[in-house]
């Protein structure tokens, strides 16, 4: 009876020691889906500032080409300073026009 006793004791110990790997195991994959989740979020805020900037610069670009343009400055010369392509200049000029410029 004793020895028994001693086998179910055993038994429950490592039923405990299994439930606390497995819970441990849970745990460690709840951290690390936490840790992803953060990394994602922090990606995702640096890539939306990224893209911010871009398109902070781009409308700076326009405003610039569309006041050289106003100053009636050549547009090999606007090329020359803002390093945008004749096309681009051209349909800024474009859509200025049909607005005021």
């Amino acid at each position: 009876m004793v020895k028994n006793q001693r086998i179910e004791e055993i038994k429950r110990e490592l039923m405990n020691l299994n439930q606390n790997e497995e819970n441990q195991r849970l745990i460690d994959f709840r951290e690390r889906e936490l840790r992803d989740m953060i990394d994602l979020y922090e990606t995702g805020k640096d890539e939306g500032r990224k893209i911010g900037i871009a398109e902070a610069r781009k409308e700076a670009r326009k405003t610039i080409i569309t006041n050289l343009l106003k100053m009636k400055i050549p547009i090999d010369k606007i090329i020359e300073v803002t390093n945008a392509s004749k096309e681009e200049i051209e349909k800024i000029k474009k859509r200025n026009y049909n607005k005021e410029v």
